[in-house]
Parts: C-alpha cells; sequence; structure tokens
C-alpha cells in the first residue's frame, strides 16, 4: 500500500450537556490507498483514517472524492457529500470507495479522497490518493531455459530472463518460484529468497533474475534446477523453464547398454522379462527358464538381477542383458526385489527366511556373504545411496508406514518420511529422493523430497494406481507403472515433469522397468496371458 498521511488540524468546539467542552485541537490524518481494477463489476478501496488519541465525544467529519487521472462514473463510484463518524474512544475508521473493473489495457490510474469538515468546522489540507491498479495486459510472458557453469569454488552468478512480448501500459508484476530438481539448494546454488516478485516498469520489456551457482571439484552430471512463473492475471506462454549447472570438472564413466530400460510385461499367468530403448523402441524379450519379476541392472549394464520362480519359490537370479548366462544367487525359496549397490559389488534383496515377515538382506553380487540388515517389517525395495554408503527402505513400524534411511552394513537406521509415500529412490547427488506420494497437499504423484529440509516438490501427477518407481541414473528421467490407461503399462517423464509418455502399447500386463546404467534402455516383464506354469518373459 502506498501512504502519504497529510496531517491536518482541527479546531473543534464541542456542546456538552449543561457546559461547553473547551476548544482541543485534534491532529487527524488519512492514508493512501490502492486496489488492482478487476475485469468487471467493482471492488472496494478502503482508505483509513486516523486519530493520535481517543477523543471524550463524538467526532462526525465530512469528505467528498474528486477526479484525477481516474475519472468518477467510468472508474470508480463518487462521494460527493459522505459522513464519518469517530465514537467516544475511537481512533480510526474506514471509507470504502467502490472501483469499477474493465478488460481494457490502461495506464494506472488515481483518484482522490478529502475531508472537508469536522463537527461543522470546515477543514483544509486533508487528503489522500487512492491508486487503481491495471491488471489488463494484451501480450504474454514468458521465461527462458538457461544453462551456467558450476566453477571450481565459491559462488559464481547466473541468471534467467523473464521477457513480456510487447510493453505494458502500467507496472507489471511476476512471482517467480526456484525449486532443485537434482540441484540442491545451498548445496549447488542459492536463490533466496525462493519466492520473489519481479517489477516490470511501464515500457519495460526484459527483467533477469540473478541467482548464484555454488562451485565445486566434483566430477558429477549436470543438476538442474526449476523456475516457475505466476500471475494470475496475465497470460504465459511459458509459465517454466529448466537452469541447468554444467559440470566442468571432468566426465562421469561411461556404462554399457546406456539408456535402456528393463521391465517385466504379459498377464499374471505369463509374466516376461524385457528390455528396450529408453524411448520405448526395440522390445525385446529375453528367453528365460523360470517366472521372472523385479529387474535391476548392475551398473556397467552387463547383467540384470531379477526374482526368478517356478510358481512355489523365489529366489534371487541374474543373467546377461544379453539374455545369456542365468544364475541362481539364493536358495531359501523366499527372496526377492534385489538392488545392486552403486560399485556393484553388492546385491540387496529383501528375504522372509528369517521368520519374521520381509527384511532387507546384503550379499555379494556372486551370492556369497548373504546378511540379515533389518528386524522390522520393510514395504518395499531396498534403493543404495549413490556413494553405497546408505540404504533406503519402506518399512511399517508400530501401524505407520516410514522411509527410513540405514547405514549400508544396517546401522544407525532412522526415519525421514511418515505417511502416504513409498517407493524412495536417492538422486544422483544423495541430498534428494524422489518417491511416490500424496505430497503436503493431498495430491497423488512422484515427488522430489529434500532430505534437509524434508520439502516436497511435485514432478508429476498420477491419479491413477502407481507403483514401481525407478530413476534412470543420471537422475534426469523417472519410469514407472500405472493403470491410467485401462491396463498395467509402462510410463516415463523428465524429473522436471516435461516429456511424460507412455512407453508400452497398452495391450497386455506390462510392469517392473528398470533403466539401464545410461538411460538409453528399459527392461521390463511381459505377461501374454498364455495359462499357468508358462516361462515368464525378460524383453529388452
Amino acid at each position: 500500500m502506498r501512504l502519504k498521511n497529510v496531517v491536518g488540524l482541527l479546531s473543534i468546539l464541542a456542546l456538552g450537556t449543561s457546559a461547553v467542552r473547551a476548544e482541543a485541537a485534534v491532529p487527524i490524518s488519512v492514508s493512501d490507498a490502492s486496489t488492482i481494477e478487476g475485469n468487471s463489476g467493482s471492488r472496494s478501496l478502503t482508505f483509513t483514517a486516523s486519530l493520535p488519541q481517543s477523543l471524550p465525544y463524538d467526532l462526525v467529519v465530512k469528505y467528498n472524492t474528486f477526479d484525477l487521472t481516474a475519472k468518477a462514473g467510468p472508474d470508480f463510484s463518487p462521494i460527493k457529500a459522505g459522513k464519518l463518524t469517530f465514537k467516544v474512544g475511537q481512533t480510526s475508521a474506514s471509507i470504502k470507495v467502490a472501483v469499477l473493473g474493465d478488460q481494457g489495457e490502461e495506464k494506472d490510474e488515481q483518484f482522490g479522497l478529502q475531508f472537508t469538515e469536522a463537527n461543522g468546522e470546515p477543514l483544509s489540507d486533508i487528503s489522500a490518493r487512492g491508486t487503481i491498479f491495471d491488471d489488463d495486459y494484451a501480450g504474454q510472458i514468458s521465461v527462458s531455459d538457461f544453462n551456467a557453469k558450476e566453477g571450481d569454488s565459491n559462488l559464481q552468478q547466473a541468471a534467467f530472463k523473464v521477457a513480456l512480448s510487447r510493453p505494458a501500459l502500467h507496472e507489471l508484476r511476476v512471482d517467480v518460484l526456484v525449486t532443485g530438481q537434482t540441484a540442491s539448494p545451498f548445496a549447488d546454488y542459492a536463490f533466496t529468497p525462493a519466492s520473489r516478485t519481479l517489477v516490470f516498469a511501464p515500457g519495460q520489456m526484459t527483467r533477469f533474475a540473478v541467482l548464484w551457482v555454488v562451485g565445486d571439484l566434483t566430477a558429477e552430471a549436470n543438476e538442474t534446477l526449476a523456475i516457475k512463473l505466476t500471475a494470475p492475471n496475465y497470460t504465459l506462454s511459458k509459465s517454466i523453464a529448466t537452469g541447468t549447472i554444467l559440470n566442468d570438472d571432468g566426465v562421469l564413466p561411461a556404462a554399457a547398454g546406456r539408456g535402456k530400460i528393463a521391465y517385466i510385461g504379459g498377464s499374471f499367468t505369463k509374466l516376461g522379462l524385457h528390455v528396450m530403448n529408453g524411448d520405448g523402441s526395440q522390445q525385446t524379450r529375453l528367453n528365460l527358464s523360470v517366472h521372472c519379476t523385479s529387474p535391476t541392472f548392475s551398473p556397467d549394464g552387463n547383467r540384470i538381477a531379477f526374482t526368478g520362480s517356478h510358481f512355489q519359490d523365489q529366489n534371487i537370479w541374474t543373467v546377461g542383458s544379453n539374455g545369456q548366462g542365468e544364475k541362481q544367487l539364493t536358495t531359501d525359496n523366499l527372496s526377492m526385489a534385489p538392488r545392486f549397490s552403486p560399485d556393484g559389488s553388492k546385491i540387496a534383496f529383501i528375504s522372509y527366511r528369517a521368520g519374521n515377515g520381509p527384511q532387507i538382506f546384503l550379499m555379494n553380487s556372486n551370492g556369497t556373504g548373504q546378511k540379515q540388515l533389518t528386524k522390522e517389517n520393510v514395504n518395499a525395495k531396498p534403493c543404495f545411496s549413490p556413494d553405497g554408503q546408505k540404504i533406503a527402505y519402506e518399512s511399517k513400524i508400530a501401524g505407520t508406514t516410514y522411509v527410513c534411511i540405514m547405514n549400508a552394513d544396517g546401522t544407525s537406521k532412522k526415519k525421514v518420511i511418515a505417511g502416504l509415500a513409498h517407493n524412495p529412490i536417492f538422486l544422483p547427488n544423495g541430498k534428494t529422493m524422489a518417491l511416490f506420494s500424496n505430497g503436503e497437499q493431498n495430491v497423488a504423484g512422484i515427488y522430489l523430497v529434500d532430505l534437509a529440509s524434508g520439502k516436497q516438490t511435485l514432478v508429476t501427477t498420477e491419479g491413477a494406481s502407481m507403483f514401481e518407481l525407478v530413476m534412470s541414473h543420471d537422475g534426469g528421467k523417472f519410469a514407472w507403472v500405472s493403470y491410467r490407461d485401462g491396463q498395467h503399462n509402462v510410463y516415463i517423464v523428465n524429473n522436471n515433469g516435461t516429456e511424460f509418455r507412455r512407453l508400452t502399447p497398452n495391450k497386455v500386463w506390462y510392469s517392473q522397468p528398470c533403466f539401464s546404467p545410461d538411460g538409453d534402455k528399459v527392461a521390463y516383464t511381459l505377461d501374454l496371458l498364455q495359462g499357468p506354469g508358462v516361462p515368464t518373459e525378460l524383453h529388452s
């Protein structure tokens, strides 16, 4: 609100019941006020009149409005003989003037309010201005993607551009929100506060918002953040942009089978393991001797670990990504959901062998050295942190579901998130986790969770049943299974919510997708509805 206090001095002679009150000098003020015009109808612009202290008698003040650049009739409803009463003990009172909305773009406009007398005594030089902010703009507003080099130390300045398609006749305000995706606030960049308002002066077409990139010496994947514009009264031609922090500390080691996804597909009676490219092309079945679920690639992309079954047992198996070299790793007939460690030397999995519900176990990737890590009820597949030092998992403790994190040797367990959240995955930075959740606003979908603050950022909504969330190894894409199209299919989306699409053809049962280390292929299982006892298919 724009304030302009003009203090006037009242000389008021007030008569009491039996005596004349002493003349008093009473300072009274009225503040400037403002409001948005609106597109139709009317809204109130409210002036506030004030006394520095209460009076022992009523004070009646008369007032009227007058034109400035805003005109009575088309812009506001005039008041010619208004009356405002301060009751005994009252020090503040409001005056409302109706402002009339329209859809024509114009400059901001003003009108005046003046006090003319108080308790019959004339007043002068006591006035205020009412400003009507125009909210009509015929152009469009956009935000641009940007790239910024990380640097080796300290802070590097970066900026993203917000632009108007044509000049505005009036001041125009746009709210900007910056959130981390694979980049983490303060660790990788700083934009404080995270939400701020950019103001375009009349005629101005471009504004730049500055943020700071945190330099380091770590070879890592490029990291991203999202910029979102909000301007409810205006047209946004591009409201979301991506900022990319470019790694300049060397190249991450390449991996075989880059960009593929493994997944399970088919009917309930014939689930097969498949591999396909990250764009859904070249879907290939891997011929196996066992029914298969829960595939996962080794870090070098050469092997796939999965749950193998003959319908009476469940064990951990591995196979080459070309479908050769099947090997059974467990023999308890109660093991499932394998996950490779980042260096490929270990496999974490779930087993019922301990007799107290599903527990997380750890073994060497050749099946030796099997060790139990948990003793509580585990609900979901384990997930290693990028450095292999931590394991995230979903657990039910005393009736409440938690996402938990522990050391890779099973020590130092702690609860991270409680409630409707499941299928946790660490992002490459180790500071952010992706999971399915209903979020803070009860909107179901894929969320990114900052582990330091607990803040959840929505990636994409998912109204249907959703499960089996997986992530490409660079953190750039998510794949999962959903029933949103009336059949279980594999879907994919970028980590900033863009390029959402279905990969599988919506014909049979597809499930349990898995990216190859470089994101070029997807392995999955396929059920062809061919009857019980038929071996499942692995496709790539």
